[in-house]
């Protein structure tokens, strides 16, 4: 019988970037490709259509996730030390759920728009010249930005127990910060969650 004494911080700081970095790569090149195909498109129609629109939110919405990989990469490489500052350290937590729940807004509404395309294609066709794809995707933006906002909030870069090094990644365990988390993940299921399923 084989046995490995690996605590929790071993492997996060031995997988952790490597799946970060690899996404980062593979995300990044995906990524650009669509847009550029997207870009392709409008070029060529002068025009997206609300479900393209829709689309490339998603795709900035993702964008915006993958970029941020390099840094969560960089903290478990240096031995979970934040680098970059508190400010980046917010943004990074906070992308990370805006990412999250835009993409679910972003797909409610491409699925919406499948139903009727399949289901009803009159009131599809109505809908598409009359749908303003823009004011969606920004309404939806806005929504989930505000919303999101509380978590700005939550994440602090703190100074390690053991040391000065700034830790960024990890939760402070105090039962405040759990208390404060419980009443931020419910409020967040409701609008991420349940709030779509309506």
């Amino acid at each position: 019988m084989i046995s490995h004494n690996c605590s929790i911080k071993d492997f996060k700081e031995s997988v952790f970037p490597t799946a970060y970095l690899l996404i980062f790569i593979l995300g990044l090149v995906g990524h650009l490709v669509s847009m550029y195909v997207f870009f392709r498109v409008w070029r060529k129609k002068k025009y997206l259509t609300t479900v393209n629109q829709f689309m490339v939110n998603l795709l900035l919405s993702d964008l915006m996730l993958v970029c941020s990989l390099p840094f969560r990469a960089s903290y478990y490489l240096s031995g979970s030390t934040w680098n970059f500052g508190p400010v980046a350290c917010k943004l990074i937590f906070y992308i990370f759920y805006l990412n999250m729940y835009t993409s679910i807004y972003f797909l409610v509404s491409l699925n919406i728009m499948r139903y009727l395309a399949l289901m009803q294609p009159y009131r599809y066709k109505h809908l598409q010249k009359w749908c303003n794809g823009q004011l969606v995707c920004l309404l939806i933006w806005i929504f989930v930005a505000l919303t999101s906002s509380p978590l700005l909030l939550l994440r602090r870069s703190t100074n390690s127990s053991t040391d000065v090094a700034q830790q960024c990644m990890e939760l402070q365990n105090s039962n405040q910060t759990i208390q404060y988390l419980i009443n931020i993940n419910n409020a967040t299921l409701s609008v991420g969650f349940l709030l779509p399923l309506v």
